[in-house]
């Protein structure tokens, strides 16, 4: 209940829960407080704790629900979900299953919410996307059919414990002498190549090697998404960029290190390289300008070998004549980073590479190397890479058995924990699975009310109006005339006139609305063009489209930033819209949203046209037959203002209200009614009908 009050009072004052964070959070209290007040003197639950309550509503309307929690603990370095009922984190580089459990669903509408602010979209033609949440987190999701059933979700938290090299000193990484070296060699403008594995600390140590360059560089980077962040004055972060919905538009990385050499750099850093942008990266080092990068290798003479390779994959014009003396006069230091079996993260080797290459293989030397599970300097011109893992230590029989009776103690209690747990689990019972509920499809005169755009009243509030209208006509005739006969015929026709004019309320927005929808295509396939996204593009429609539909459009908007779901804010807007062309335009938008493909462009160009022909052959029909019409309506209304007329005459209406007078009314009004409907089926052009509502 809380939780629809805060969404409400969100939507209707127009903030954004990412970007209005302060005073979301005064909402929820207030809404909270409010609702506590009422529950001292009404039937409502009491809520126990206010300041829990405050944390979960704003964990599921300013937040990400269940997740929020692990993303605000600083210990939780990632969090990936396997399926809605296996979370798991990482602490310390150890991984953890959570007790989170996530309701069916609701990890589809997490993705959407994280999706929201970046811009970036996933769809069975995208299964894979990569973005930034907003405080800096790498979120990457895989979409069922590439995984089996469940969305595959990783959220790689940026925690950046240490902001320097003195800082990974004090934490362990790296020694002091190691430390000096690399400060200096940054410092010198020496290229510098930081490898390792996954969750190792490449960026961490980048963006410490980072912090040791001199203030007055001006620093360029390259980056997937947003990650580094470089404490120099003068620094540019370039990030890549998915294509539009009309497949153009994508920024690869290798497009942004060439565009980084025309900014006038001191210095490019480039945040992983992966494909054939490492070609561009040796180009660009080559050429005098001082870089570093990271990679993943399992050790720095196989970083050597990689950077060796992957610029093959930019051509079979490129050779590995060219790559490989390149890679030797370009790569100055190799920083390989690993992480120890208790998760300590620590340096494990530092070779340089002397610039000389013989035979297809780099000469390398080791600067620094483990050594006894410590970072030691190595001997003088020595080429070997040494595997860097530390001597096993040797063990006698008596060990060996108060180590094999500590294990059997420690599985017997795991043991009996994880059985306590079962039988937990089994006693929980599973939940009764819910029927799904079909929305129930509106009536037709809900159907009437919407189109004529008065969704504010129900039918009953009609029919209330039109007994109200109708009885007050039948007063008001029978008074002035004294006949009954007459009084009901003019009463029934008191009751239909708010009816018919809903009907025509209906038809004049339709013919309005008809005039619009190619500017409002005209609209989305532009903003779809410019790479915007289709909730952005809706949402733009409220300040930019045209005047009439700018209010639905603008309450879109406003849904979407309260809830951050597409779904039912389309189903929201579609209700409010209420006519045949706005359904089209929603169905097509939501199958490009789930399906993705590069036509969507095309279609709304060719929808745009299509309405823009079918509005003007429409106008000059209508105006040919409006004859019929007006033929029609006369031919009706002749005979009751006659009628009208003839009721100043009191021998006349004396004559109505004989037995044979009411057989000729009810006789009449059935006549001109069927006369009526006949000739507006002739002369009426077909009516669009709301087949996809």
């Amino acid at each position: 209940m809380v939780d629809g009050e805060v969404r409400e009072l969100i939507r209707r004052r127009g903030l954004d829960p990412f970007t209005d964070p302060g005073p979301v959070r005064l909402l929820v209290r207030d809404v909270v407080a409010d609702y506590s007040e009422r529950a001292l003197t009404s039937a409502l639950p009491p809520i126990g704790d206010a300041d829990s309550v405050v944390r979960d509503v704003l964990d599921r309307v300013a937040g990400f629900g269940p997740l929020q929690r692990y993303l605000d603990d600083p210990e939780v370095e990632e969090i990936w979900v396997n399926e809605p009922g296996r979370v798991f984190i990482a602490r310390r580089g150890r991984s953890e299953l959570t007790t989170t459990i996530l309701a069916p669903g609701e990890l589809a509408d997490l993705v959407e919410r994280m999706l929201r602010t970046s811009g970036r979209r996933i769809d069975m033609s995208t299964p894979f996307v990569d973005a930034t949440l907003p405080d800096g987190s790498r979120l990457h999701v895989v979409i069922p059919d590439i995984t089996r059933r469940h969305m595959a979700v990783n959220i790689r938290k940026f925690v950046l414990q240490a902001h320097s090299l003195d800082e990974l000193i004090a934490l362990g990484t790296i020694t002091v002498q190691a430390a000096r070296f690399l400060e200096a060699s940054v410092a010198a403008g020496l290229n510098v190549l930081v490898s390792g594995g996954t969750q190792a600390g490449k960026t961490t140590l980048l963006n410490c090697l980072a912090a040791a360059i001199p203030a007055q560089e001006r620093v360029i980077t390259c980056e997937e998404v947003f990650e580094l962040r470089v404490p120099l004055p003068d620094v540019v972060a370039m990030q890549t960029r998915q294509p539009n919905l009309e497949g153009a538009g994508e920024i690869p990385l290798r497009r942004l290190v060439k565009e980084a050499l025309r900014m006038r750099p001191s210095r490019i850093v480039v945040g992983e390289v992966r494909q054939e942008e490492c070609l561009d990266l040796l180009i660009a080092l080559n050429s005098g300008l001082p870089g570093m990068c990271t990679l993943h290798a399992n050790s720095a003479r196989e970083a050597v070998v990689k950077m060796c390779t992957l610029p093959l994959l930019a051509g079979e014009n490129i050779g590995t004549a060219f790559v490989v003396p390149t890679v030797a006069s370009s790569v100055d230091l190799v920083v390989h980073v690993g992480t120890d079996p208790s998760g300590q993260r620590r340096v494990r080797e530092i070779v340089a590479l002397p610039g000389r290459a013989e035979g297809g293989v780099i000469e390398t030397a080791d600067v620094f190397t483990t050594r006894d599970g410590r970072l030691v300097r190595a001997p003088t011109a020595t080429r070997r890479t040494p595997t860097g893992s530390p001597p096993a230590a040797s063990t006698s029989p008596g060990c060996w058995h108060d180590r094999a009776v500590g294990m059997t103690q420690s599985g017997a209690l795991l043991g009996l924990l994880f059985g306590l747990g079962a039988l937990l689990i089994w006693r929980s019972g599973p939940r009764a699975p819910q029927r799904p509920t079909t929305p129930r499809r509106p009536g037709r005169t809900q159907q009437l009310l919407g189109a004529a755009g008065l969704t504010g009243i129900n039918p009953a509030q009609l029919l209330a109006l039109q007994v109200g209208l109708g009885l007050l006509v039948l007063v008001v005739v029978l008074v002035t005339t004294g006949t009954v006969t007459v009084s009901l015929a003019f009463g029934l026709f008191g009751f239909a006139v708010p009816y018919a004019q809903v009907r025509r309320l209906a038809a004049k927005r339709q013919a309005d609305l008809r005039e619009v929808w190619p500017e409002v295509v005209d609209n989305l396939s532009s903003a779809v063009r410019a790479g915007m996204s289709l909730p952005e593009a809706l949402a733009a429609l409220g300040t930019r489209g045209p005047e009439v539909l700018r209010p639905p459009f603008a309450r879109f908007a406003a849904d979407y930033r309260s809830t951050g779901r597409f779904g039912p804010g389309l189903d929201r807007l579609k209700a409010e819209l209420a006519d045949p062309v706005g359904d089209r335009i929603v169905e097509t938008l939501r199958v490009a949203r789930e399906v993705g493909g590069t036509d969507l462009g095309r279609v709304l160009r060719t929808l745009a046209t299509f309405l823009r022909e079918d509005a003007r052959a429409r106008a000059e029909l209508e105006t040919r037959q409006g004859w019929v019409v007006s033929a029609a309506r006369l031919a009706v209304a002749a005979p009751w203002v006659v009628l009208l007329l003839l009721a100043t005459q009191s021998t006349t209406l004396s004559a109505y209200d004989t037995p044979l007078g009411t057989v000729i009314l009810v006789g009449g009004g059935a006549v001109c009614l069927v006369a009526y409907r006949l000739m507006l089926r002739i002369g009426r052009l077909p009516q669009d009908v709301r087949v996809l509502q």
